[in-house]
């Protein structure tokens, strides 16, 4: 997906003030200023979230719940669910009978965050069960589409500062 030339001016001004911000939580609030950040998740935590999940949960997931169990937007998005939340939406979504009739299984995705319009951000998992790239999917709640959206999560994070994430030119 490429960026419109207004987007790809505002990606490039956010990249630059990016430039060398290793933190998490500094990228955040640089992406999004009126973000909310949380304290990060208790030792042991992302152990026993893989054991629920039965998968190693990607090191760039991992380094931001140990700064922040959580990235909450101004738009009333979790750009990054807290990890209880995470756990519990990906259980439910692969466990309940009703939805498979509605959509394709969810056991191929890592959901990790929300639009804040139904709609969910995640991780691809391969066949062999594990995430062996950072590529990320949106998943449509009403149409069960699951586009690519993101190259990661600093990507992720560019685009929704920049307004590209929804573009339809993206």
């Amino acid at each position: 997906m490429s960026l419109n030339d207004d987007h790809q001016k505002d990606y490039l001004a956010i990249l630059k003030k990016l430039q060398g911000v290793k933190s998490w939580r500094d990228r955040a609030r640089i992406c999004y200023p009126r973000v909310s950040l949380h304290p990060p998740v208790l030792p042991g935590a992302l152990a026993e979230a893989e054991d629920k999940l039965g998968i190693t949960l990607p090191e760039e997931l991992k380094e931001i719940y140990a700064e922040s169990d959580g990235v909450f937007m101004n738009t009333g998005a979790n750009t990054i669910m807290p990890l209880e939340d995470m756990i519990a939406e990906n259980l439910d979504l692969r466990d309940r009978d009703q939805y498979e009739d509605l959509y394709m299984p969810f056991d191929n995705l890592l959901f990790f965050g929300r639009a804040g319009n139904g709609d969910l951000w995640a991780f691809g998992i391969k066949a062999n069960g594990k995430i062996d790239t950072l590529n990320l999917y949106g998943w449509d709640h009403e149409t069960d589409a699951r586009p690519w959206i993101a190259r990661d999560i600093f990507d992720l994070f560019v685009r929704i500062g920049c307004g590209s994430l929804y573009d339809a030119s993206t």
